[in-house]
């Protein structure tokens, strides 16, 4: 399972919910006494997720779990009875989203595997045939092949817009202290693991209460500086800012019955919204 939650934390801004039954965690402190629900908290904190459900959820205990890497994404928590024979209690939050139409790319790039490599020589061979060795100069005959090449390329090989990757951003608070403190605690917990002495869970608690510190720390010193720097450079005052705001999702295609089909231009998204909250 959490290898499952490595994965999903690698999709930006996800939102993590379900049953866990976990039931004997203190999500006060962030503490248990058995030794899944450590595992479990370490995951968490590895991932640098937080648990935003604080009520129980069945019973005393909090079983279903809203998980979130994003602060202030999932907003007004509440749980209420449950919902016809299920002794699960509903729990019911807010998301806020702001819509923004994406971005498409105009950059056009070759697709080298669904080139005609037959036609493509072909033409380098027509066009180059007697002519490279009547060329005044070296550079008078490198000009010539290289626009060859170019030539016959743009008529052989397809183009296709590019999609680029960006791959995920680190939080900027994450410092080498940080890197380390977590990394010894995976280590005290492996070392805990292969062998369950009283010595192992003492040094695995302690630092794991000195990941935690130096967490608070690094975010707390970071936003300091950012404040104490925001006059001589409010760029990353408000770069920072931007990063903390809800996330942003494009409005999606609208269903219609008129037309049976689907609405996918904006203006008639547009449009088809403002008749309806209008009415």
């Amino acid at each position: 399972m959490l290898r499952e939650i490595r994965e999903a934390t690698k999709i930006e801004n996800s939102i993590i919910m379900g049953d866990f039954n976990y039931p004997h965690i203190d999500w006060i402190h962030v503490t248990s006494g058995k030794e899944a629900e450590i595992k479990f908290l370490n995951g968490l904190n590895d991932c640098f997720l937080e648990q935003l459900v604080q009520e129980p959820t069945r019973g005393e205990a909090i079983l279903n779990l809203v998980l979130s890497g994003v602060q202030d994404q999932v907003q007004d928590i509440t749980v209420t009875g449950p919902l016809g024979n299920s002794d699960h209690n509903i729990i019911t939050f807010n998301i806020p989203v702001v819509g923004r139409t994406p971005q498409q790319s105009s950059t056009l790039a070759f697709n080298f595997k669904k080139g005609n490599y037959t036609k493509m020589r072909r033409l380098v061979k027509q066009k180059l045939k007697g002519t490279v060795t009547r060329a005044k100069s070296l550079k008078a005959a490198w000009k010539l092949f290289k626009d060859t090449i170019i030539e016959a390329q743009l008529k052989c090989i397809p183009q296709i817009k590019k999609h680029s990757k960006r791959p995920k951003k680190e939080s900027p608070w994450l410092n080498h202290h940080v890197k380390e403190a977590v990394r010894d605690k995976k280590v005290s917990f492996k070392k805990w693991k292969s062998n369950p002495s009283e010595i192992n869970r003492k040094e695995h608690k302690h630092c794991q209460i000195k990941c935690k510190h130096v967490i608070r720390k690094a975010k707390k010193d970071f936003e300091e500086q950012l404040a104490k720097n925001s006059k001589r450079n409010n760029k990353m005052f408000f770069k920072y800012i931007r990063s903390r705001k809800p996330a942003k999702k494009p409005v999606g295609p609208l269903d219609d019955q008129a037309i049976k089909g689907a609405i996918k231009d904006d203006k008639a998204i547009a449009e088809k919204l403002n008749d309806f909250f209008a009415s």
